[in-house]
């Protein structure tokens, strides 16, 4: 991929088309254009890695650790007779 983030950039300066920049670094000109219209790292990432979101279980983990420290009824022992 450092070869890619090396030539690419010059190799559009110097007139070349995406296709033909992904020909040559053997990669698919949405690679060579997604390289080439990040401004930073940053705007590479996607999906589940884009936002820096808490996870949904923060909201209920006082309650789940709350009754993580009471005792489970053991198995076969429901406590009716």
């Amino acid at each position: 991929m450092s070869n890619i983030k090396g030539q690419g950039p010059a190799m559009l300066e110097a007139g070349h088309s995406r296709r033909a920049i992904g020909r040559q670094l053997h990669t698919t000109h949405r690679t060579v254009k997604s390289l080439a219209d990040a401004a930073r790292p940053e705007d590479l990432f996607r999906g589940q890695w884009q936002y820096n979101q808490t996870p949904a279980i923060d909201e209920y983990k006082p309650y789940l650790d709350e009754r993580g420290t009471k005792t489970a009824p053991t198995p076969g022992s429901s406590g009716r007779r």
